[in-house]
């Protein structure tokens, strides 16, 4: 049997997932008093839980009445290359830090970035991970790269 803790972690999962299938980022279904509804938890169980997955940073926490939270880990998964905070204020939304109007050119770059071991558990994902949003800037943002590192780590498709 699964704990107060892990039934609230599993349904956020899936209504993150959902609302990013539907296009929805307002998350709506992702509060303590629905939560506390659905699962049949007391709501200030709910929240003393929220605020703890939030803490262990498992959760992303929108500010607001009411306060909303999703899931780090779906996110994560869904735009794997977008950086986003771990408290959002009430009138910010995932929305704001997801680029859909990224232009053609800049598009293609960045869909066409395939290097071995970039991948989600591959040895270059990290730098891979902290190099992308760079191409998310604006066109005529300044660019510096800056690499260390020695042989065969992926030095020459970052020279």
């Amino acid at each position: 049997m699964s704990t107060n803790k892990e039934k609230i972690l599993s349904y956020l999962k899936e209504e993150t997932l959902q609302s990013i299938n539907h296009h929805n980022f307002t998350f709506e279904k992702c509060n303590a008093l629905i939560l506390s509804m659905e699962l049949y938890i007391d709501r200030t169980n709910v929240s003393r839980i929220l605020n703890d997955l939030h803490k262990e940073g498992k959760l992303i926490k929108k500010a607001g009445r009411p306060t909303t939270f999703i899931s780090r880990e779906i996110i994560r998964n869904s735009f794997p290359f977008v950086s986003i905070p771990d408290t959002l204020n009430k009138n910010e939304t995932i929305s704001d830090f997801i680029r859909y109007d990224v232009p053609a050119k800049e598009q293609i770059i960045v869909q066409s970035f395939s290097i071995i071991g970039s991948q989600q558990n591959g040895s270059l994902y990290e730098a891979v991970t902290r190099i992308l949003p760079v191409f998310y800037l604006p066109k005529y943002f300044f660019k510096i790269f800056f690499y260390a590192g020695g042989s065969w780590d992926g030095e020459e498709v970052f020279s």
